[in-house]
């Protein structure tokens, strides 16, 4: 039986709560690696969207050393992406998105109303980015979709 993302989550956290108050400790098992990355990729963003049924998943350090140190406490990724994939849940298939306005690693990203917003993260010369982003989700889908066809 297949839950909808939002019973999942429910489930989950239903199953941690009790531990927050210290009446119970949760326990995730792993049983499988689902689906492989497109493309190897950390400090990404991932938000869901239940009417596409799809996680987004944007940005992040894209540097096969992934985040070097550069002092003893500063760790920083000397090459980012803007590039993003939508993730199918259901079959472990990912859809190339296009680029985002600008490439960040270290983000956040939320769904409102169908669009995504991409907020604060780092560039690769570790600057704060106060810009905020925002795609619409079908949009999104749909050229990524139409892109594939070609």
């Amino acid at each position: 039986m297949k839950l909808p993302f939002g019973s999942l989550l429910s489930l989950f956290l239903a199953s941690i709560l009790p531990s927050i108050n210290g009446h119970s400790h949760a326990k995730i098992e792993y049983v499988e690696d689902f689906a492989t990355l497109p493309t190897p990729v950390s400090d990404i963003s991932a938000t869901y969207d239940e009417a596409t049924d799809r996680i987004y998943l944007i940005g992040g350090c894209d540097d096969p050393q992934g985040n070097s140190q550069l002092t003893p406490d500063l760790f920083v990724c000397f090459s980012i992406t803007g590039k993003g994939f939508a993730f199918n849940p259901s079959d472990g298939s990912f859809e190339d998105m296009p680029e985002a306005p600008r490439a960040r690693y270290r983000h956040t990203s939320a769904n409102v109303d169908g669009k995504i917003w991409l907020v604060g993260g780092r560039t690769v010369e570790d600057a704060v980015i106060p810009e905020v982003d925002v795609s619409q989700i079908k949009y999104v889908l749909e050229i990524a979709i139409s892109s594939r066809e070609k």
